[in-house]
């Protein structure tokens, strides 16, 4: 940093001042709690009033330079329900062995309307509280004190950190209406950042260029007279965006996370120009990011070490085989079957762990268990490399950009026989080969020299689910016998659920799906433990008919009886986490003394012409009643301007597998 220093001939100090939409911090009067706006309505427990933050740079007393980030927001809390409002969550970063971001200037205070008089409870600094959050990373909470239903709340902080790879990106939406958003970075020109802005909201944005000067030294570790202080100039490059009136976002159905969808505004430092030196480049390549990541003790250091303690265990497990494929099982099944994973998200060890102690302890993060099995792979010179990506619930990491910090999911990969394999070891029901639907979310990455990018779309899955239906009668009544095969994930979720209980607590299950009063006997349930296959079932259902006019509902337990698309308009995709097939078959022999009266009609419809269809075609003559139904989505994700189709879609898929047939007793 110091060497840096000497070269510099311009420096920028660059504070920010913006003007507020309403007053300073702590001025509140009577008319501000009578906030009125089209943004309220019923659904509505608290407005932000604004939401105004700030990035610029300062020199700092070690040689190089900080950047100084502020927040000023002001909130009125309408109900009980917008008080989370009210707690404040910061993330502070802090490298190995290095300097803490750091929070200060926190004001905050909650302003109540007591007889028309405007009283103010401050934060009281005991309720900061700091814990650890993950891996390098330490989280500040403060909940506002003195809540209550009509609350304004007001808050300010500033984080200065040294940690100039990260200026702070900023979001314009939020799921609770905004009046004001602000948001202005000022960066001197020694720093070129690619800027990454999704505009979902329109966005006001203003831009300026100037001078400014600061002093940057390098105070610590020297004594007085040997320090150096420098005022220099730089020019300045300053954005605002600002966003008004802003509507509030909520999750929806069939949405991976709300955070791909919405307005805001992210930074990568790609290069650093000093004055006289060669620019140095900071857009890390793919390569370089294998390379680092591989020296690093916590990645590296664990899965590429000679880990000469594995010898021993691994000659015990495989044993005489030599099929490599037949390796990788036994170590991927012993893995998964033996070990139980305590978290499941991060790509690093724990602090302080190590394999050997996840190997000992039987017990590790999912980063951590497919990190062993990685090693005890290569051990036995198998082409194995981790994986990392981030997962639905993380939102999407840049397809192109190597920006780490966007990952947080580890799995395993493994070449054997000129074929790619992707394992998880760390959920106890996951087949070979298969990984779960959170992983499902775009491009991964293989680290290897090369870093192969590998897409992971849910496009790719298809989840098939095949029902037959024979329906007999006899003196006794009606017996519906159903042969029934899951799709794989919901074979996934079927044996997380049911795997250790007992057969009478699944029978409990099942009764409960339909509308009637039955009973379930015969209870087959196939492959429970075969965990690469799908589950057959194969149970009867026992019912009565006993008035003269009955009502049937051919579809029984399986149609889909509620329209998850239930607003009017949509500006978000349609994700759905696989293409799927369902194909219902049934087979109804009418009972003695009845005929079948009136039948729903048949209808073949598309969906968007070749990305789905729904077919419901019935038949009937006076022995039976027969049934042939299919759905099947040809696509997971669709665009939000399909969104009406998709919603008249389902709609009519509801109202005809709501349909019943009317049966009347002979006379």
């Amino acid at each position: 940093m110091k060497i840096r220093l000497l070269f510099l001939l311009t420096l920028l100090s660059c504070t920010i001042a913006y003007a507020q939409p309403g007053s300073k911090f702590g001025v509140v009067k009577p008319e501000d709690f009578k906030v009125q706006s089209s943004l309220i309505d019923s659904s509505t427990n608290a407005i932000v009033l604004y939401d105004i933050g700030s990035c610029s740079f300062e020199g700092n007393s070690n040689g190089w330079f900080s950047i100084k980030y502020t927040r000023h927001t002001r909130i009125k809390i309408l109900n009980k329900n917008g008080y989370d409002a009210a707690t404040i969550k910061e993330l502070l970063y802090i490298a190995d062995n290095a300097r803490e971001e750091k929070m200060d200037d926190i004001k905050a205070s909650t302003f109540n309307l007591v007889n028309n008089t405007v009283v103010e409870t401050k934060l009281n600094r005991a309720d900061l509280i700091t814990t650890k959050y993950r891996k390098n990373y330490n989280r500040k909470v403060f909940t506002m004190p003195d809540l209550k239903e009509g609350s304004i709340i007001e808050f300010t902080y500033t984080i200065h950190s040294e940690y100039i790879a990260f200026l702070r990106s900023w979001k314009f939406e939020s799921e609770y209406p905004c009046l004001y958003n602000e948001y202005t970075v000022a960066i001197p020109d020694i720093f070129n950042y690619l800027l990454d802005l999704r505009e979902n909201v329109p966005l006001k944005r203003t831009h300026e260029d100037y001078f400014n000067s600061f002093l940057i030294s390098d105070d610590e570790g020297t004594a007085s007279s040997s320090r150096q202080t420098f005022t220099v100039r730089a020019t300045i490059s300053e954005t605002k965006w600002v966003a008004t009136n802003i509507q509030p976002v909520r999750d929806q159905p069939f949405l991976r996370t709300i955070d791909n969808c919405i307005s805001k505004v992210d930074f990568q430092l790609k290069e650093i120009r000093i004055p006289g030196q060669p620019v140095e480049s900071k857009f890390n390549s793919w390569p370089k990011v294998y390379t680092l990541l591989k020296k690093r003790e916590d990645f590296g250091g664990q899965i590429y070490a000679n880990n000469h303690w594995l010898n021993e265990p691994l000659n015990t497990l495989t044993g005489n085989t030599t099929d490599t494929l037949a390796i990788i099982r036994k170590l991927y099944e012993f893995v998964r079957d033996n070990f139980i994973s305590t978290k499941d998200y991060g790509i690093y060890m724990s602090d302080d762990n190590s394999l050997k102690d996840v190997f000992n302890n039987r017990k590790g993060s999912a980063a951590e268990l497919n990190m062993l099995l990685i090693a005890m792979l290569k051990k036995l010179k198998i082409n194995a490399e981790p994986v990392v990506l981030s997962t639905t619930d993380n939102g999407l990491a840049h397809p192109v950009y190597p920006i780490i910090t966007e990952f947080n999911y580890l799995i395993a990969y493994v070449n054997a026989g000129n074929k790619d394999y992707f394992l998880d070891a760390s959920d106890p029901y996951m087949g070979f080969n298969k990984l779960p639907l959170k992983c499902y979310n775009g491009y991964a990455r293989i680290l290897t020299p090369l870093t192969i990018p590998h897409l992971f779309n849910s496009d790719m899955l298809l989840e098939k689910e095949n029902i037959s239906v024979m329906v007999n009668s006899d003196e006794k009544g009606l017996t519906a016998s159903f042969d029934e095969k899951l799709g794989y994930y919901h074979s996934l979720n079927f044996r997380e659920d049911f795997s250790k209980v007992k057969t009478k607590n699944i029978e409990d299950h099942i009764k409960k799906e339909f509308a009637f009063e039955t009973t379930i006997s015969d209870l087959n349930v196939d492959s429970m433990n075969a965990y690469d296959k799908c589950i057959r079932m194969n149970y009867d259902v026992s019912f009565n008919f006993k008035d003269d006019i009955v009502y049937f509902n051919p579809l029984l337990n399986k149609g889909i009886k509620e329209n998850p698309f239930k607003a009017d308009t949509r500006k978000y995709p349609i994700e759905k986490p696989y293409t799927s097939s369902l194909n219902y078959y049934l087979t109804f022999m009418i009972p003695k003394g009845y005929k079948a009266d009136e039948l729903p009609k048949s209808v073949k419809l598309l969906l968007n012409e070749d990305e789905g269809k729904f077919e419901y075609l019935i038949s009937a003559n006076e022995d039976m009643v027969q049934l042939q139904c299919k759905l099947n989505f040809d696509k997971a994700v669709y665009a939000p301007e399909d969104y009406q189709s998709i919603r008249d879609f389902y709609g009519i898929v509801i109202k005809k597998m709501s349909e019943e047939i009317v049966f009347k007793k002979l006379k």
